[in-house]
């Protein structure tokens, strides 16, 4: 398995689970040396380089590869150039040679000409790792990545034989604020608490947590080399859909399809959900909803003023959680899910799992007391977007009492959160 946030080394065998555990590779783990240069590390957490040493160092991994750059934070090779701009050009993918590369049977840029490749990490995916195999197939073909219109980062339409669309691609350095951002005007990322060059991973982790259960489409971290260009980002499923849910009214909508994508943004204090992204399948004459655009979910808990549900203005939300949902919701054992996620993406923000946790324990609290998603979505959206949230209010003071570095002591914040959160879900179910 190799860490999805650095250069695809080696491809290790197939995994069976979705998220599984990288003890194995971590007991691999040697040091970079004395010629890394922690400067040139920008990671959104409290982490140390020598923590982050012990926990990407491989002798397999070439130190320059590891470099950073803060404002893009950017995986792979040092590309110039967005995909939409190489109609024109041919690059060389690499300067070294395969004498430089590090050696494990492959080198870690091995990948062929048109070809996409999905990183077998703990993002891997089988439904993905077949898309992958139709583009690369595309490709050869001559069809190009097409550049999705209305987007604020680069987000590329991939087809497969015949040109039939069967995948979304998202680079790493192409998002909001990225130096290769194909849109002019994205030269900051839109929202606070999320970093140029996470979204490719919030994109897989949006999966990862939902599971299918709400509809997010497979997802996984992919590498693509078009034209000898070698770019890194999200890799997710095509859904076929006849609209979005801006172009027809809720009425039509499933109360279980609403709820079940209300309750994933409430766990992942999604700060980016607009009627824009949640596409509308026909099944069988029924509007089936799937939510997509998960670049800015999870921000630092710090940061969670920015959340946005269209769904507050739609009438399911307001009636009780059904059957289902809330058995759904109550077997969401948080503490587990947030161990097994650092374990397996052991580069995700500390920050990003406390807010995981806050959000399903906000959502776990409020079927407790038997709130609807839009109460409990209430309590995290601002009323007024000058002044913080009822939720925001109390993860600040709880975070001040503990007078401690939060990311440390992720259980003591978290359990020091539930009283407080207690009290304000009680107070918005009192009549």
């Amino acid at each position: 398995m190799t860490n999805p946030m650095i250069p695809l080394l080696k491809r290790g065998p197939s995994q069976g689970s979705t998220i599984s555990s990288i003890s194995q590779n971590c007991a691999d783990f040697g040091s970079l040396g004395d010629d890394f240069d922690e400067g040139k590390m920008s990671l959104p957490s409290a982490r140390t380089s020598k923590q982050l040493k012990s926990k990407i160092s491989s002798k397999n991994v070439c130190n320059d590869d590891l470099n950073i750059s803060p404002n893009e934070r950017r995986r792979g090779l040092n590309i110039s150039v967005p995909f939409c701009d190489l109609n024109n050009v041919s690059l060389s993918f690499s300067t070294k040679s395969d004498s430089e590369l590090p050696q494990n049977g492959k080198n870690c840029f091995e990948l062929k000409p048109n070809e996409v490749r999905v990183v077998e990490d703990s993002t891997w995916n089988i439904e993905v790792e077949r898309v992958a195999v139709l583009v690369s197939k595309g490709l050869s073909d001559g069809y190009y990545p097409t550049l999705a219109e209305g987007c604020s980062s680069g987000a590329y339409y991939m087809r497969g034989p015949r040109g039939k669309l069967c995948a979304v691609f998202k680079p790493m350095d192409e998002e909001a604020g990225g130096l290769n951002t194909p849109h002019s005007e994205s030269t900051v990322s839109f929202k606070v608490g999320v970093h140029t060059g996470d979204g490719a991973l919030r994109e897989c982790l949006a999966y990862l947590i939902d599971q299918g259960y709400a509809g997010v489409p497979p997802t996984s971290i992919a590498q693509m080399n078009l034209n000898g260009v070698i770019k890194t980002g999200s890799l997710q499923v095509y859904v076929d859909h006849e609209c979005t849910s801006e172009d027809i009214g809720p009425s039509l909508f499933s109360k279980s399809d609403v709820q079940k994508i209300a309750a994933l943004d409430i766990r992942l204090l999604n700060q980016d959900r607009h009627i824009g992204n949640i596409l509308v399948k026909n099944v069988n004459g029924l509007k089936k909803l799937i939510p997509i655009d998960h670049g800015y979910c999870i921000p630092h808990y710090s940061s969670i003023g920015e959340a946005d549900f269209s769904w507050m203005l739609w009438p399911q939300v307001k009636e009780p959680i059904n059957d289902d949902l809330a058995k759904h919701i109550k077997n969401i054992d948080s503490e587990s899910e947030a161990n097994e996620l650092s374990l397996s993406l052991p580069l995700l923000p500390q920050e990003c799992i406390i807010t995981l946790r806050i959000g399903t324990l906000l959502l776990k609290l409020g079927l407790e007391n038997e709130l609807s998603l839009f109460q409990i979505g209430s309590m995290i959206v601002r009323k007024d977007f000058n002044l913080p949230s009822d939720l925001e209010k109390v993860v600040e003071r709880v975070a001040k009492e503990l007078d401690e570095e939060v990311v440390w002591f992720t259980d003591r914040f978290v359990k020091r959160l539930e009283t407080p959160l207690r009290e304000l879900v009680l107070g918005a179910s009192s009549p």
